[in-house]
């Protein structure tokens, strides 16, 4: 299922990458495809990136409350493969919407909704990603990847301009516990491998989007994860389909 109330344009579809195009893998990091990830969207301030967001509507951005983004002062980059050039759109946004706190630290969410002055304009090179309902977890048989802009661990052979993305494994909660310590980690969140996570890419901000029967899911955002990439400490995502029913009444109701 999808909150369909969200659409209207359809986050249904498969994407490719034409043959052409070169990509680069150094390690379990791979540059994308120009475009690939087209709800993938750059955070700015001063024209500068710094951090990443998922497009989910015409009006509105999903990205990690930590990120810090700023009304009527940060910008949207939609349509942007590669930082040193212009993006396809550039928008203000209009007004944060943070998740309320429940006092933890590190927080068991970690998410804000940012509305956008002005509507998106969807085409092959921006369009919005799924937002799942309860009944669409991730397992085994999906396949889960992140992306974003980031130096891959201070990593000289990875360009942090240009968009990267990595296959990421998921650790189930008994594991994921076992390794942070229990306190840490709640049932709202999910855990990749370190070893391929956005804690590694370097990017604030950054999705954990699931694929399954050709629909690509934003089943995650980045809360935290080793600094250090360390393979046995997994990388900790917010869980999106727990937060469904808050995504949809602040986007009908805003």
């Amino acid at each position: 299922m999808v909150l369909s109330s969200l659409w209207s344009y359809s986050c249904l579809f498969v994407l490719w990458c034409p043959v052409w195009t070169r990509v680069v893998s150094v390690g379990n990091v791979t540059e994308s495809c120009p475009f690939f990830w087209p709800w993938q969207v750059s955070l700015q301030s001063s024209g500068r990136h710094y951090c990443s967001g998922v497009l989910i509507h015409h009006r509105w951005v999903v990205t990690a409350k930590h990120c810090n983004v700023r009304p009527k002062v940060d910008v949207v980059a939609l349509g942007l493969h590669d930082l040193r050039f212009s993006p396809a759109q550039t928008v203000p946004v209009d007004k944060v919407f943070n998740l309320p706190q429940d006092g933890s630290f590190p927080p068991k969410s970690d998410l804000s909704l940012l509305r956008l002055s002005v509507p998106a304009r969807f085409g092959s090179n921006v369009s919005p990603v799924c937002v799942p309902e309860e009944d669409e977890e991730p397992d085994d048989s999906w396949h889960c990847f992140t992306s974003g802009w980031g130096a891959a661990a201070g990593r000289a052979d990875v360009d942090p301009d240009r968009l990267h993305h990595v296959r990421l494994t998921l650790v189930n909660q008994t594991s994921c516990r076992r390794r942070w310590g229990g306190g840490l980690i709640s049932d709202s969140h999910i855990c990749s491998h370190a070893a391929s996570s956005s804690s590694c890419m370097g990017d604030a901000g950054a999705p954990l989007i699931c694929q399954k029967r050709g629909t690509y899911f934003l089943s995650g955002v980045v809360t935290w994860g080793s600094r250090r990439c360390d393979a046995d400490k997994p990388a900790i995502f917010t869980r999106i389909s727990d937060y469904g029913s808050w995504i949809t009444e602040v986007t009908e109701d805003n």
